[in-house]
């Protein structure tokens, strides 16, 4: 009766062995996605500031050259909206570039940490 009982001490010790890794390895996994949706969330928002920040920018380089156009008509003034409009414009391909990479990167990063 002892070995009986033994046995299924033992059984009990393995299924209970089983559920202790099916439990961790599900909070584990809770944990990951906590984490994933983290770092996608504060990707996220370092994009959407970004992009207000290049708003913002592209709004005074705008305003730059409506105060400059309205000032002076020569030679110079056309060398420095030329310069102004080429700003505006490498600040834009910027901030597309930097959207584009940090999609990339929270794409990337989700998916190395589900794995």
């Amino acid at each position: 009766m002892l070995e009986g009982s033994a046995g299924i001490v033992i059984k009990k010790l393995i299924i209970n062995q089983f559920m202790i890794k099916k439990i961790i390895v599900k909070v584990l996994s809770l944990i990951g996605w906590i984490i994933v949706g983290g770092m996608h969330g504060l990707c996220w928002l370092v994009n959407k500031i970004y992009g207000v920040v290049g708003g913002f920018i592209t709004a005074l380089f705008v305003i730059l050259f409506l105060i400059v156009s309205i000032g002076y008509k020569d030679v110079q003034q056309s060398i420095f909206l030329a310069v102004l409009e080429s700003l505006n414009i490498l600040v834009m391909i910027a901030g597309n570039t930097l959207e584009i990479v940090l999609e990339l990167a929270c794409d990337r990063l989700a998916s190395n940490l589900v794995r």
